[in-house]
Formats: structure tokens, sequence, C-alpha cells
């Protein structure tokens, strides 16, 4: 009888196979960087949204230097002011520094400022007064803005000029020169100055709810809104019918269009108030179901471009979960995890 061979003590290494020593593939790397992405994404679920302020991309206008003729995109400081008040992080948006995609991916709200005339072919219409209209380069940034973040749920402040630009954009019409068409208007403008008159919110709107029925509103125009684009409504009203207000169809999507400047209007309700709208809309855009903020999407989009096997499937994936809300993206991001995990374990199968 052969002798009893000894028992190897349990912390003797055993030998490993060749399956177990082999150079991780290209599969493992995969698997790798997807779970890493996965626990940094989930990590970030930890931070609130609301622990920064908002930031609130304001357009600038821009102007010819009368000196020089250079053309130069500049911003009044009472947007910078009227943002800052209302618990916003201002950051000036310039036709000459960025594209509309760009400037879309590093705001939370967006501000379109006054200016010049919005062209009236943009709405089908030869020009009955000759008025200056915006800078070109201004113009296509602005239109690439107000579709961009209509379509990514981006509230929008129109002011002014940015009341008009949003409702030609979205396919509405203006009514060009309201002192030669509307008999017995009111002092939209004086002397090209700023008047003040009266207006009417309509009921059942929230602009209603937010201002009350009346109010009295600076004002510094000679164009508005005559029929309301896609998405739109009128919100308010002068005395002589000119729309002073539209605001959006939707109630989940702040959209807001006001002919007055409530950037000069002080802390009340029509002045700052309307700013407070905004940031209150662009914070609640950061904070979703789970506790993930917007910015988790705003990453995936620059981690996730990688060359493993998963890569392409990875940017898929991100397009499918990226909503304008990211709600339940915690939830979809596990569950492609472990689909991912289990893929791994039935290829070393």
């Amino acid at each position: 009888m052969s002798p009893a061979q000894p028992k190897e003590p349990s912390w003797v290494p055993k030998p490993q196979s060749a399956a177990a020593r082999r150079l991780p593939g290209r599969e493992d790397v995969g698997r790798t960087i997807w779970l890493s992405v996965a626990l940094v994404f989930l990590a970030l679920a930890s931070v609130r949204a609301d622990d920064r302020k908002p930031v609130i991309g304001i357009e600038a206008d821009v102007v010819v230097d009368p000196v020089t003729g250079a053309k130069k995109a500049t911003v009044d400081q009472h947007y910078i002011d009227a943002v800052k008040a209302a618990g916003g992080t201002p950051l000036v948006l310039s036709p000459f520094e960025e594209t509309a995609e760009s400037a879309l991916a590093r705001i939370d709200g967006l501000v379109l400022t006054g200016g010049a005339d919005v062209p009236p072919a943009l709405y089908g219409e030869e020009s009955l007064t000759h008025a200056p209209t915006v800078d070109p380069a201004r113009l296509a940034f602005g239109r690439g803005l107000v579709k961009l973040a209509v379509e990514r749920g981006v509230p929008i402040l129109g002011i002014c000029y940015g009341d008009q630009l949003l409702n030609v954009v979205q396919g509405g019409k203006l009514l060009q020169d309201i002192p030669t068409s509307v008999p017995d208007a009111e002092p939209h403008r004086v002397n090209g100055t700023f008047s003040e008159h009266e207006i009417t919110t309509e009921p059942g709107t929230r602009l209603s709810t937010s201002l009350g029925e009346k109010l009295q509103v600076n004002s510094n125009h000679h164009e508005s809104v005559i029929e309301p684009g896609r998405g739109l409504h009128v919100a308010a009203r002068a005395r002589d019918g000119v729309v002073e207000a539209v605001e959006s169809d939707d109630p989940a999507h702040f959209i807001l269009g006001v002919q007055w400047h409530p950037e000069r209007m002080g802390d009340g309700p029509a002045g700052v108030g309307i700013f407070k709208s905004l940031v209150s809309a662009a914070s609640s855009r950061l904070r979703v179901e789970d506790g993930i903020p917007l910015d988790v999407t705003r990453v995936v989009t620059v981690e996730r471009r990688i060359e493993p096997a998963s890569g392409a499937a990875l940017a898929r994936d991100r397009d499918r979960v990226e909503v304008p809300v990211s709600r339940g993206f915690a939830s979809v991001l596990a569950d492609k995890v472990d689909e991912r995990v289990d893929e791994a374990h039935d290829t070393e199968r």
C-alpha cells in the first residue's frame, strides 16, 4: 500500500491555470473601464445639485466701436447684477468666443437680452420702418441658443428683443411698429428712452399667479409679439392691446418673454422677482428624483469617449439615458452596469 500523501497546508499557494495566468484582454479592459466610470457616476450621486448656484448664461449684444469700427460683445451691468441678486451665477455668452452648442453645455438657464430689431424677413415680412436690425453674428448665435434651449428644456427668459427673438424662432410674428400700427397706443417708448405704463396679466397664466392682475412696468420698445410662436401663449397685455409677455404652454419648462426690462425694475416681483423665477427653474433642473444632478450627464459626455470595445456602446447608452431632467438616471446606469458584468461573465464561461 502506498504511503498516504501528506496534505498541503492551506497557506501554500495553489498553482494557477493557464487561463488564470493570461493577461487582461480587451473584454477585461472594457469591463474595468465601465465599472470605473460607473463608480464615478454613482459617487457623484451624493453631491447635491443645490450645493452650487445655477449658472445663468447672458447673451451678449454686439455693437460697433465708434472710434475703431471694431465689433464688440457687450452686456449691460444691470443683467449681471439681477442674476446675482436672484441667486444665480452669471456667465456672459459671446458669439465671438463659442458656439450655441458649447454655450448650452455650460449653463443651467438662459437670458436673452435687449437689442435692435429682429429682421422682418425672418417672419416673412418686408421692413416697414427700416429701423436698425440686430448684428448678424448675434442673430445667428441667439437663434441657435433658443433652438437648443427649447429642445433640451433649458429655462429661458427673453427680455425686449429677447422676447421677440424667442417668438420668431418659434415661428411667431411681430408687430413691427406700434406707433404707426396701434391707434391711441400707450407710450411704449418716449423719445427713444424708457417710459412707463400699466399692463394686465392674462387670467390663469403663471405670470398672473406671480405678479397679480395689474402692475406698472418700464417700457422702451416699438415692436411686440402679435402672433405667439409654437408652444407659447400670451401672458400679459398693455391697455392698448399690445402683447407685453408670452410664456410656455408647458408648465414644466420655464419659458418667459417680457417686453419690459426687469433688470432695471429693482427688487420687486416684476424686477428681480422675474430673475428669481428663472433661477428657481434652473435649480429645479439640477435636482432629480434620486438625487443625481444634471451635471452627471455632462460628465458622461466626457468620460465615455474611450477606445476599448465598449466605447461606442457607451456613447449610445448615454444618448438613451440623457433626458431633460435625467429622471431615473442612476437606476438606468446601475442596470446597464449589471448587464455588462453579466455579459463579461458569460464570455469567460
